[in-house]
C-alpha cells in the first residue's frame, strides 16, 4: 500500500517516534526496518529490532483499510518471521497497530477464541 512506504520511510529515520505514539518510554533504542518474509514474499510494515538483546523487539503494522481477516493474517507474517528468524525464539516481543482510521478495525473477536 501506498501509505506503507511513507510510514517505513519515517520510522526508519525516527523510530522512537512510533513508541512516542503510544506513550510507551522504551528501556533502549531501536532501529527500523520492513523485512521481506521470504516463505510468501511478503512485507511487513514494519519490526522494530532492539540495540540491547535484553528489550523486546515489536512488529508493525500500519492499517488504511477495512480488511476483515486482518488480525490473522497479522499473526500469520508474525509466525513467518518467527521461522526465518529463529534466533529470536523465546526473546519477548509485541505487536504495535497503528490504524488510520478505528474503522478500519475489525476487532479481536475476529480471530475467535485464540
Amino acid at each position: 500500500m501506498q501509505t506503507d512506504t511513507l510510514f517505513q520511510e519515517y520510522f526508519q529515520t525516527v523510530p522512537e517516534t512510533i513508541f512516542e505514539l503510544l506513550g510507551y518510554i522504551p528501556l533502549c533504542r531501536y532501529r527500523f526496518e520492513s523485512p521481506v518474509v521470504k516463505a510468501s514474499e511478503r512485507r511487513l510494515d514494519g519490526f522494530l529490532e532492539p540495540t540491547d538483546a535484553a528489550c523486546p523487539y515489536f512488529f508493525v503494522e500500519f492499517q488504511g483499510y477495512y480488511e476483515r481477516g486482518f488480525y490473522w493474517r497479522f499473526v500469520q507474517e508474525i509466525a513467518r518471521y518467527h521461522q526465518m528468524r529463529p534466533d529470536l525464539g523465546g526473546k519477548n516481543w509485541q505487536a504495535i497497530l497503528l490504524l488510520l482510521d478505528t474503522a478500519f478495525d475489525p476487532g479481536l473477536e475476529t480471530l475467535g477464541p485464540l
